[in-house]
């Protein structure tokens, strides 16, 4: 598979493809409107519900764009806050795309594996696979890495 690359170039994307201000423009004023909630006088159940919503919004903002894809000189890996997987070039077999369950107009993934087949769907992410939602020219640059092209 792609062989390391050759200087000290180390690129990262977030695990959404979603630029983080389309993201942030959704939902903070979903999060401004449960703030409002909270500080109203309502009943418990809505107070508790709108720190719901909180609290799940920022686990995705979390988990959406702090768990980045980091490619080095020495392999790939995915890092989040508390985690972290690595997988050397040596130890990798594929790096594609797909679609998980095959439905149309549904996320692609791109995924990078030790393995000699795509990952199972898209919570198939630990030691032997990697994978992110796939973006424009994502899979370029690993065609590139795979030619030595990449600097």
């Amino acid at each position: 598979m792609p062989d390391a690359p050759t200087s000290s170039t180390r690129r990262s994307w977030p695990y959404l493809a979603a630029p983080l201000h389309v993201y942030l423009m959704v939902m903070l004023p979903i999060c401004g409107l449960q703030v409002f909630l909270i500080f109203l006088r309502c009943p418990l159940w809505m107070h508790l519900s709108s720190g719901v919503v909180l609290l799940i919004s920022l686990y995705g903002l979390i988990r959406g764009y702090v768990r980045r894809l980091v490619i080095t000189p020495e392999g790939a890996s995915l890092r989040g806050l508390f985690s972290h997987i690595n997988i050397a070039w040596k130890d990798v077999r594929r790096v594609g795309v797909y679609v998980p369950g095959g439905g149309v107009g549904t996320t692609e993934y791109f995924y990078i594996t030790t393995r000699n087949h795509e990952p199972a769907g898209k919570w198939d992410i630990g030691e032997h696979t990697i994978q992110i939602q796939n973006r424009e020219g994502l899979e370029l640059l690993f065609h590139a890495l795979e030619n030595g092209l990449w600097s």
